[in-house]
């Protein structure tokens, strides 16, 4: 691929569009819409370090949705998406009002809390998770460790949920 206007082949994908680095044109000459064999779209290199998406939303599955959001608008960032970041920052707070909530009034409302916390689960999914997993789909990036990230959501959802933990463990 190159450049119709200046020559040049540093081109990017930029919001879907191919652009020339050092002109910002769209005029590129050698853009493939679909792969002639698989009639896939091309995967796109992208130069940036980011988790990856469908390994943060399995994560939390394991520790809390929070850190999954927090990771996601991280990644969200580093593309230069500062609205996606900024809704998936949104997500943030929500878990973590949702959190003080459980903690503080799990004895209250224990059997209404999986009444809320799945149905936000599922919307903070294909709300916030899942454009994330569409977006990077056809794209290939270098992926960041998520041990640390791990380690860190188990030690918080265990701080979260610790008095369910010990109602469980009274019970046997």
């Amino acid at each position: 691929m190159r450049c119709k206007r200046c020559g040049s082949s540093d081109v990017i994908l930029f919001k879907g569009t191919h652009r020339c680095r050092v002109c910002d044109s769209t005029n590129i000459i050698g853009v493939k819409l679909t792969d002639e064999k698989t009639n896939e779209k091309p995967s796109v290199k992208l130069y940036v370090q980011l988790w990856n998406p469908n390994s943060v939303t399995n994560l939390c599955l394991i520790t809390h949705p929070f850190l999954s959001s927090l990771l996601i608008s991280f990644n969200w960032v580093d593309l230069k998406e500062e609205i996606n970041g900024k809704h998936a920052r949104y997500w943030v707070y929500v878990w973590i009002l949702l959190s003080v909530v459980m903690f503080f009034f799990s004895k209250s409302l224990g059997p209404v809390l999986p009444l809320i916390y799945i149905p936000t689960l599922l919307v903070w999914y294909y709300k916030c998770a899942k454009p994330q997993v569409d977006y990077l789909d056809n794209h290939q990036y270098e992926k960041k460790s998520l041990l640390l990230p791990f380690f860190g959501g188990v030690v918080f959802t265990i701080f979260i949920f610790w008095d369910g933990i010990k109602y469980v463990y009274n019970l046997f």
